[in-house]
């Protein structure tokens, strides 16, 4: 068991040394990094996030450097960081591109291990999910969501996975918080993930009985009433 333990962290450290490697850039060059939709964001813009009175801009959602309910968040930590000077440089490191080159492999690895107990399973699903060209493309212009399908699908996936098997108050938490961050980063995503995890969670309540629970119903449901009240931020807009 020990030896099996120290396999497995190898193998995690050995995905994130090729991670770094792949995205060494990231890490080790100054300045700032853009391309494509990628665009540079001012102090001005970053602090207009903060002091803006509606999450929304009206009638058109998605134009460019609109506030959406999606990105108001995380648009909210620039806002902060523009107290130290230029936040662009930092913001975009510290939400993006550090968290994809030393955490973007981990969600996965852990998850196909723990489902199908093989360290080189997992090491090659894993080099397969987290390098393949659709997700390199990605990498130079749509960054939200690298950062959601990277790590917070895979894990969104432990934690519903977790929940329905041993419902508790700390598992339904992590549900609950796990979907509130992938819902502020890319929530397009989401929807279509949702879907998954529906028939996922249909599946495993049908093929095991010992999920038949009022716990479970009764954890499940009140993650979902917390997900939707944060959620509400969406309608500030028609209440001015």
């Amino acid at each position: 068991m020990k030896l099996q333990k120290k396999l497995f962290f190898a193998g995690m450290f050995f995905l994130i040394a090729v991670s770094v490697l792949v995205h060494w850039q990231w890490i080790i060059r100054p300045g700032i990094f853009t391309k494509g939709a990628w665009w540079y964001l001012s102090n001005e813009f970053f602090r207009d996030v903060l002091s803006a009175p509606k999450v929304l801009n009206g009638f058109d959602d998605f134009t460019i450097g609109a506030l959406t309910p999606m990105f108001a968040p995380i648009l909210a930590i620039g806002g902060l960081l523009t107290f130290f000077g230029d936040a662009f440089p930092i913001w975009e490191r510290v939400v993006f591109l550090w968290p994809i080159a030393f955490l973007g492999v981990v969600p996965m690895y852990y998850l196909l291990y723990q489902k199908y107990n093989s360290i080189l399973g997992a090491i090659g699903g894993t080099l397969i999910y987290a390098f393949n060209s659709y997700i390199i493309a990605r990498e130079t212009a749509h960054l939200y969501i690298v950062v959601a399908y990277l790590i917070l699908a895979p894990l969104l996936f432990i934690t519903v996975d977790r929940l329905i098997r041993k419902p508790s108050g700390k598992n339904g938490l992590f549900f609950t918080a796990t979907t509130i961050a992938f819902s502020i980063f890319e929530i397009r995503i989401l929807y279509i993930f949702t879907l998954v995890l529906i028939a996922y969670a249909i599946y495993q309540y049908i093929q095991n009985k010992k999920l038949h629970s009022w716990h479970l119903v009764s954890t499940i449901l009140i993650s979902f009433a917390v997900i939707i009240l944060v959620q509400s931020y969406w309608l500030f807009p028609f209440l001015f």
